[in-house]
């Protein structure tokens, strides 16, 4: 895989990948408390919206099929890994991971977007 994003946000800036790789891994890196927000590939209408939100306690996926949450456990360094193809994606957050099937849509894109707190991400995004 190479890299197709490395590097920080700061502020309101955001990552967008336009359409979105058929396959990725994603590395998020970002402070305790902080509350980052991923739009997985979505329709460019965004009538097809999968928002997965991460909380202190818990990781959050919302589409409009379903709604899932499961616990994470605090960290002092908080590491989210995902890894994206056509079925869905698999997550990885300290000792919790899960996969999940997610329909996917063509000329879908990537957006990672910051927390309602001041935010310092470090990102990274590899594909094929």
């Amino acid at each position: 895989m190479k890299q197709v994003f490395n590097g920080y946000l700061h502020g309101a800036e955001r990552v967008l990948l336009a359409p979105a790789p058929p396959e990725f891994h994603l590395e998020l890196n970002f402070g305790v408390g902080q509350q980052p927000i991923l739009y997985l590939p979505t329709d460019n209408q965004r009538r097809q919206i999968s928002r997965l939100t991460v909380t202190r306690h818990h990781l959050q996926l919302h589409t409009p099929q379903q709604h899932l949450r499961w616990p994470i456990p605090e960290s002092q360094l908080p590491c989210l890994s995902i890894d994206y193809n056509s079925t869905g994606f698999s997550w990885h957050y300290e000792t919790e991971s899960a996969q999940v099937n997610l329909v996917r849509l063509p000329e879908q894109r990537l957006v990672i977007l910051g927390s309602k707190r001041p935010l310092d991400y470090r990102v990274v995004i590899s594909a094929k």
